[in-house]
């Protein structure tokens, strides 16, 4: 066994462990630099969809689709006026799956009122809910988005992620990637 698989296979309670011990080093460590750090929840609809591609010898074609919702917290990170990050831990659910999302991404202010995001974010199964789809554990998917704030703690967030690992097994076969079209409130501490 190498080290991917002693990492993603381990019991649920021990997966989510290492994940949350991840997530608070890296947001205290910058709360301790000159970066200036705020927290935020957000929660939403979902609207996954799983492509196949058509040059595969699944009998499976196009992409299936479902609407579904997704909730995160993150920690906003502030490097000046206009450049700055999020690290955010998640939940979202798709065709009765649950998946726990890590978005890291690079955030530019426009002004106080809009903000765009562009990143990466890991994609871990924490179920299996279907006996004909299988999942491998870990994925990644790029993310791209906009906020716009209402009042100060207040945003509304969109955002798409595009699948760039091969996660989902459609009859057997690898070759399905997870994207999603999110519309989500958010409210910043």
């Amino acid at each position: 066994m190498n080290w991917r698989s002693n990492l993603f296979c381990k019991s649920m309670p021990q997966r989510l462990l290492i994940i949350f011990f991840v997530f608070t080093f890296a947001s205290t460590s910058f709360a301790q630099s000159d970066v200036k750090a705020s927290f935020s929840i957000l929660a939403g609809l979902n609207q996954t969809s799983i492509s196949k591609s058509s040059d595969s010898n699944s009998s499976f074609r196009g992409t299936y689709s479902d609407l579904e919702w997704y909730a995160h917290f993150n920690t906003d990170l502030s490097f000046n006026e206009h450049w700055g990050g999020v690290i955010g831990i998640g939940i979202a659910t798709a065709d009765q799956t649950t998946f726990l999302e890590l978005p890291i991404v690079l955030t530019y202010n426009f002004n106080e009122k809009w903000k765009v995001f562009l990143g990466s974010q890991g994609d871990f199964i924490l179920n299996e809910a279907s006996d004909t789809v299988y999942y491998k554990h870990a994925g990644l998917s790029g993310v791209l988005g906009i906020e716009y704030y209402i009042i100060p703690q207040i945003f509304i967030d969109l955002r798409t992620t595009r699948g760039i690992v091969e996660q989902i097994k459609i009859e057997n076969q690898y070759g399905g990637k997870r994207s999603t079209f999110r519309l989500g409130i958010g409210y910043k501490f």
